[in-house]
């Protein structure tokens, strides 16, 4: 789902300052928690509201921590299928999962406030169990995707049916009760349920795809050991029997099932196995497109009047920590590793040195990444323009995915070294050619990425600059980045380790880029001169 709309927090009712501050101290005062059954849902802000940082809420960076955890489950699946197979199971589980719980929760808490009452703490503990449930179940491939055998793809779809259920009920919840004179609020709700219809029936089919064909699996095997003791039993010829046994526990593969009518099913297609994986893919896609369609297409009047503003400072704050987290599974994929190697050995020498360009790599992408991003709500495209908004927040879902297949290539790398793992992990060519592959894309969508949400913010004119330096420098960006696919796919360099080190200078030059930018052309923050965020343009169609 993407959501966006410029404006800063402030209580719906303060009319002056004096209002302001008295409903500020309102909602920072802390209170203990009450038994209070339920209470209404109150907006946090309207258009044109003055400006106001909601305080840090420790609720939200505790949901983070289950969001450590999946870009961990998510290094585990690369590990164990260091191939393209494995990034589109990660891309699939990881993308969906943060559309339904983290991004969801996010947009909404950046638009109402809801109290500490029993119902919504309740509310709250199920969608966090519901969060951990699909975490816990981001299980290697071999796992996702024999639904006849393990049920954690079921378990993990139907998880994130939970999740849409809820936020959909969260929307009926403000819609009938928020008050609101424009009616924006109802409008913005329904808006917001329909474009989560498309994800929950496409992960509702998930869910019955694959539960079904465990059942169907389980009811067959039974079927086959009660044929094959029979048969034992009665001491008859049971070779059809145990052919038939044989057959619905294939050994390596799971083309072939015993229907249970004497007969073995048409194997199914190399795509069919998938059907799971790529519904999540398009439930993930399908939340922006449909925020697009219902919310953007219309003109600027009509949008002001049917959706609501987000806040921009609380949603940029959220976004940091979340970037962070990212980055932070790339720190742990470059720190936890037992690399099992003898001192003073070539793999030992290869391992430090892998280790350090990975290090200082996430170290200067951080950089990068924060230094060109805004400091200021006016300066966010979330402000600016609603469709680069929207294209922001799509940037961001894709990017912090992006950045946790990156880590789990460092990882790679670094077991490439390691005795145990390049024996047990198959043909060695053609692993380190696919993990060379997979670091090249993953660092080309990193870095075009930043380039991407940098131009949502300045818009085309002033990240291309006025000087000829300026625009030289990013013609030499764009040199970068082609150069990372000629490399990997023209020339057909497959070292993961020499590809790291030639992807450290690459990220160097970038830098390099926009300091030389900078320098020659420097940026202007509405920040600089004191400007007044509400006062800005709020609406640019």
């Amino acid at each position: 789902m993407s959501g966006h709309g410029a404006s800063t927090l402030s209580t719906p009712h303060a009319t002056n300052e004096e209002d302001l501050a008295v409903d500020n101290a309102t909602l920072h005062k802390p209170t203990l928690f009450t038994l209070t059954l339920i209470t209404p849902p109150k907006q946090r802000q309207k258009w044109n509201d003055e400006p106001f940082l909601p305080h840090t809420n420790w609720g939200d960076i505790f949901f983070d921590l289950f969001f450590v955890a999946a870009t961990y489950n998510g290094t585990y699946i690369m590990q164990y299928d260091p191939n393209w197979e494995g990034a589109m199971y990660f891309v699939g589980c990881f993308g969906i999962l943060y559309n339904t719980f983290w991004y969801s929760k996010v947009e909404f808490d950046s638009r109402f406030e809801v109290a500490d009452d029993l119902v919504h703490f309740f509310w709250e503990v199920l969608f966090t169990l519901l969060t951990a449930g699909g975490v816990l179940h981001m299980q290697k491939v071999d796992y996702l995707l024999k639904t006849d055998k393990y049920l954690h793809m079921t378990f993990f779809c139907a998880a994130n049916v939970g999740g849409i259920l809820l936020m959909i009920l969260r929307y009926i919840e403000v819609g009938q009760w928020v008050n609101n004179s424009e009616g924006s609020v109802k409008a913005a709700s329904r808006k917001a349920i329909y474009a989560r219809i498309p994800a929950l029936l496409l992960m509702s089919a998930a869910t019955a795809i694959t539960g079904i064909a465990w059942l169907q699996s389980n009811e067959e095997k039974k079927a086959t050991e009660d044929d094959y003791y029979t048969g034992y039993a009665a001491g008859g010829d049971n070779s059809t029997n145990t052919t038939l046994f044989a057959a619905a526990y294939p050994s390596g593969s799971t083309s072939y099932k015993y229907t249970g009518y004497g007969r073995l099913e048409f194997p199914t297609t190399k795509l069919s196995k998938h059907v799971p994986i790529i519904l999540c893919l398009i439930a993930w896609v399908s939340g922006p497109i449909l925020y697009y369609i219902l919310n953007l297409t219309n003109d600027a009047h009509e949008y002001i009047s049917t959706s609501l503003p987000m806040n921009v400072d609380f949603i940029m704050h959220r976004y940091g920590e979340y970037t962070m987290l990212m980055f932070g599974a790339i720190v742990m994929s470059l720190l936890i590793v037992d690399p099992s190697l003898e001192d003073g050995s070539d793999e030992f020498y290869d391992y430090y040195q892998s280790w350090v360009i990975g290090i200082i790599s996430v170290i200067l992408l951080q950089y990068l990444h924060f230094k060109e991003q805004p400091h200021h709500a006016a300066d966010n495209a979330l402000t600016k323009n609603r469709h680069y908004g929207w294209l922001f927040t799509v940037f961001m879902n894709i990017y912090g995915t992006c950045l946790v297949v990156l880590g789990s290539c460092y990882k790679l790398i670094l077991m490439e070294t390691t005795y145990t793992y390049k024996q047990a992990a198959g043909n060695q060519d053609e692993r380190r050619k696919r993990i060379a592959q997979i670091f090249s894309v993953s660092m080309l969508c990193v870095l075009v990425l930043q380039t991407a949400m940098s131009l949502c913010h300045k818009g085309p004119s002033k990240l291309v600059g006025k000087s000829l330096i300026s625009r030289l420098m990013k013609v030499l960006r764009l040199a970068v980045y082609l150069g990372l696919v000629v490399l990997v796919f023209f020339v057909g360099w497959k070292e993961p380790d020499t590809i790291a080190q030639i992807g450290i200078g690459f990220v160097l030059i970038v830098i390099f880029t926009d300091l030389v930018t900078n320098y020659v052309e420097p940026p202007v923050s509405h920040g600089d001169h004191d400007h007044d965020d509400h006062h800005y343009s709020i609406i640019n169609p």
